[in-house]
């Protein structure tokens, strides 16, 4: 009999465990728990990371189309567009917006690290935060037939939020 009791304690205490663990997650998501996930383009190779906002999509253009490959002619430009980004901190009705752009060779070698291609800009209006866009100039010291890793990273400077997008493009000959 008393071995019955202490089974259908312990089966009490675990139901009462799992009860708890449910409503810690619901209360956590309720306070608002940083969003965060990952995305990634399986045929261009754009991973993005985000935290602390959320984005619906990430893409990289060219000559005003998505593509969806990595081959870049020497001496084109590309863009990485972060789309319908939300949950950016809004004060006095702009955003303060930082964007880092690194492009580094196959051994590491660092080719360009800016660290923040929007330092001394001032807020931006808030409608500006909803497409985040970094354009890529490719070119001199950059080598055709050679792979050259690129990092765009978006940060929320009135926040935690923050964006990294990573694309290894191999350079074509020029059109």
């Amino acid at each position: 009999m008393k071995s019955k009791q202490i089974a259908q304690s312990k089966l009490r205490a675990s139901k009462l465990a799992a009860f708890a663990i449910v409503v810690g997650i619901i209360l956590l998501t309720a306070c608002g728990m940083p969003n965060a996930g990952v995305k990634k383009d399986l045929s261009s190779g754009l991973s993005t990371n985000y935290s602390g906002i959320t984005i619906e999509d990430a893409a990289v253009t060219m000559d005003d189309a998505e593509i969806h490959h990595n081959k870049i002619p020497l001496g084109k430009s590309f863009t990485i567009i972060n789309k319908n980004v939300s949950g950016l901190i809004e004060k006095e009705g702009k955003l303060s917006l930082g964007c880092a752009l690194l492009i580094t060779d196959e051994s590491g070698n660092k080719i360009l690290d800016e660290a923040d291609l929007f330092a001394g800009k001032e807020g931006v209006p808030v409608s500006e935060g909803k497409y985040l866009t970094c354009k890529v100039n490719t070119g001199e010291p950059m080598q055709k037939e050679k792979n050259y890793n690129v990092e765009v990273k978006f940060w929320d400077k009135n926040g935690t939020g923050k964006i990294l997008n990573k694309y290894q493009i191999k350079m074509t000959e020029a059109p």
